[in-house]
């Protein structure tokens, strides 16, 4: 399950009600990765994976991880792939700041 602060209601978004089906929606910019699950940190948004993809810039990456969910892509710098290993088919997390997750109907 994630986790999301929201301030509507389901009397001001009806989207929000218990069985409703919802988009999860948050930029790729603002996803972290992490190659361990129980890390001591805030983040409360951890979403296993196996690394689809990387697409290495030279500052930056796109790092393309498959899990249950879908899709999650993080754009992370170059540095990070290098300094946490990080490989094709390897299992990693994408970690996402409650804040950073936002709910939509479409």
């Amino acid at each position: 399950s994630l986790k999301s602060i929201v301030i509507d209601t389901p009397e001001t978004a009806t989207y929000l009600r218990i069985n409703e089906e919802v988009q999860v929606i948050f930029k790729e910019m603002e996803v972290s990765l992490a190659t361990q699950a129980e890390l001591p940190i805030s983040l409360q948004n951890c979403i296993p994976g196996n690394i689809k993809e990387i697409q290495q810039g030279a500052l930056l990456a796109r790092v393309v991880l498959q899990t249950e969910l879908g899709i999650v892509t993080s754009v992370i710098t170059h540095n990070s792939v290098e300094r946490l290993g990080l490989k094709q088919g390897q299992q990693a997390f994408a970690l996402i700041k409650t804040n950073e997750l936002m709910l939509s109907k479409e």
